[in-house]
């Protein structure tokens, strides 16, 4: 493997042993992946990702959307995280969640339970701008 990595229409030289390691293997796994999937036949593959859509939308049983949702924001609660953080992490009001998103969050809740990831690394608090703290541009008017 060429330890360059392409972005932008422009290679960038990796210097860096860990760069070089992760460029390795993220390209030997989607290697591997495309050869497992050209011994496995279509309908397998077509009938897990029906299982997987399925998974996501029912989530485990015949829970409503509503009650999981309500179930994902106490738990993120009862870690520190805020509904309005995780408004912000996915873009929209949790009345408008899907059962993706909730899929996304339980990841991302496993992951802070595991320590792979940190509350604030995952949910960093938002950025003050110079005008927000001095109460002047269009933001702040006039006190």
């Amino acid at each position: 493997m060429p330890h360059t990595r392409w972005a932008n229409s422009s290679a960038t030289r990796l210097d860096d042993p860990r760069d070089v390691y992760e460029n390795n293997a993220n390209n030997s796994a989607r290697r591997l992946r495309e050869m497992i999937f050209t011994v496995l036949p279509s309908w397998f593959r077509e009938e897990a990702k029906s299982v997987a859509a399925n998974t996501l939308e029912k989530g485990s049983g015949d829970v409503p959307l509503a009650k999981r949702v309500a179930d994902c924001t106490t738990a993120f609660q009862g870690i520190g995280v805020t509904v309005d953080q995780l408004e912000t992490k996915l873009g929209r009001a949790s009345e408008k969640w899907t059962a993706v998103d909730l899929g996304q969050l339980q990841v991302i809740y496993q992951s802070i339970q595991r320590g792979e990831i940190t509350i604030d690394e995952e949910f960093p608090a938002p950025r003050v701008t110079v005008d927000e703290i001095t109460g002047t541009g269009a933001a702040g008017g006039e006190a």
